[in-house]
């Protein structure tokens, strides 16, 4: 649990430090959330990672928002929503390359 927590933390410091993006064509987009606010996909089980997320956001005081589902599925939400992502870190239950 502690180096799952530890990774969160190195996640969040750096996705909150990249709060906008340069598109492709050189616009740049917001993110939907603000730098106070983390969005976590993962298909691990809720009581598996969810005192996990309760100890980070303790620990940071960084609201976390937790959407599950199977790893296979939220791969292919992350896929679709590639042009305009939404969460900022995704935790899968099963290694993919």
């Amino acid at each position: 649990m502690k180096k799952l927590l530890a990774v969160l933390l190195v996640l969040a410091s750096l996705s909150l430090t990249a709060c906008s993006s340069t598109s492709p064509s050189g616009t740049t987009s917001e993110k939907k959330t603000d730098s106070k606010e983390l969005i976590v996909y993962t298909g691990r089980k809720e009581s598996t990672i969810k005192p996990v997320i309760d100890a980070f956001a303790t620990k940071t005081g960084i609201k976390v928002t937790i959407k599950g589902g199977k790893t296979g599925g939220l791969i292919n939400e992350i896929e679709q929503e590639k042009t305009n992502p939404i969460a900022d870190i995704f935790i899968s239950t099963a290694p993919f390359f």
